[in-house]
């Protein structure tokens, strides 16, 4: 049974996202991916592409479309998205649909827009209705390998790597020479850890096209992950001078300069991760976060640094972020503040009762048996 999808009115409540009339906002959007060009920032790849190119389209007005058709009002839903307006987007597109159920590029259309729209906080619940329109676009050979790539990306945020794989592997199948769709499928090997297929999925990419910042990104982190430390150093600054907001490439670039004594670098580096998304951070940049107020308290800069560990400390109070909470309290610890760092050990402690750090620094604050 094909799953019902609902054509709702406009909503004026519902404008498009502020980055339609910022391309750079977008390009940092597309930075902040991790997932196929998606992370739990919420912005997709298809939304930061669509937005990027709203920038450059035209001061012109929307075309034209009679009430009874479907092609000029789905043509009109896409220049809608184009600049921005996604519910009036979706409200064209729907009446599309109601006019051609079975059109496959409506389908498509509609599936791309209720994926951009579940981006949107609080409209995670859209994305069924993105699935079931995919899947009946699918169908059609002419949009298939389109739809099996959003598909993909659904999959991703709903941490369906092997289904992902397995749409992208489709896609793959009906353009061999799609670059973007190589890259994914990077992603999506990595995620299931197999290394050498994520390595030739991403080589096969930036054969396709050198231009890819993501494919380039992603080898790095193949590279880093086996333990080849320059490779993936050389890799990242390649994907930085094609895309200088890429998370991981500057994340993970930042990690290897300091190992390496670079420190002033590496806080360079995680900086401009800790950039692209300050108020909705993926989990490589709590990690980023916490990699920076470690480095700030190691060089003695300890009021800053807890500004770090505490925003770590904030986002991932249970189960803790074991070393920021530690870290944390340390530093409260040398700032007379022995009340907060006892908080910060007793989170620890109470996801794990025999942590040594946390049970040394519990003895420091209160000499005797640690809590019961």
């Amino acid at each position: 049974m094909r799953a019902a999808l609902p054509t709702p009115a406009p909503s004026p409540a519902e404008p498009g996202p502020a980055a339609a009339r910022a391309p750079r906002d977008a390009r940092r959007a597309r930075g902040a991916a991790l997932w196929f060009g998606v992370s739990s920032v919420g912005v997709s790849w298809f939304g930061g592409v669509v937005l990027a190119a709203a920038g450059a389209l035209p001061r012109q007005g929307p075309p034209a479309a009679a009430p009874d058709d479907a092609r000029a009002l789905d043509a009109l839903g896409q220049w809608q998205l184009a600049h921005g307006h996604v519910g009036a987007a979706r409200a064209a597109t729907g009446r599309a649909l109601a006019l051609r159920p079975a059109d496959a590029l409506v389908l498509l259309h509609l599936g791309e827009i209720e994926l951009l729209r579940a981006g949107v906080p609080g409209q995670a619940a859209r994305l069924a209705d993105a699935r079931a329109a995919l899947e009946r676009s699918r169908t059609d050979p002419a949009v298939e390998a389109r739809a099996c790539e959003r598909l993909a990306e659904i999959d991703a945020l709903e941490g369906k790597s092997e289904d992902a794989r397995t749409h992208l592997e489709a896609a793959l199948r009906r353009e061999p020479s799609s670059a973007r769709a190589q890259a994914r499928l990077g992603r999506a090997e990595l995620e299931l850890g197999a290394l050498a297929r994520a390595r030739t999925a991403f080589e096969r990419a930036t054969e396709l096209d050198p231009r890819a910042s993501d494919a380039w990104s992603g080898l790095g982190r193949v590279r880093f992950l086996q333990d080849a430390p320059n490779d993936a150093a050389e890799l990242f600054r390649r994907a930085l001078a094609l895309e200088p907001d890429l998370i991981e490439a500057n994340a993970l670039l930042g990690r290897i300069q300091e190992t390496h004594g670079a420190k002033a670098e590496a806080e360079l580096a995680y900086r401009r991760a800790l950039a692209v998304a300050p108020d909705r951070p993926d989990a490589l940049q709590v990690d980023t976060l916490y990699a920076l107020g470690a480095l700030l308290s190691s060089a003695g800069r300890g009021d800053e640094a807890l500004r770090y560990l505490e925003r770590v400390v904030e986002l991932r109070p249970d189960p803790p972020h074991v070393r920021a909470h530690l870290e944390s309290a340390r530093l409260h610890l040398a700032r007379g503040e022995p009340e907060l760092a006892r908080a910060r050990v007793e989170a620890v402690l109470r996801a794990n009762p025999a942590q040594p750090e946390a049970r040394a620094l519990l003895e420091r604050l209160e000499p005797g048996p640690g809590p019961r």
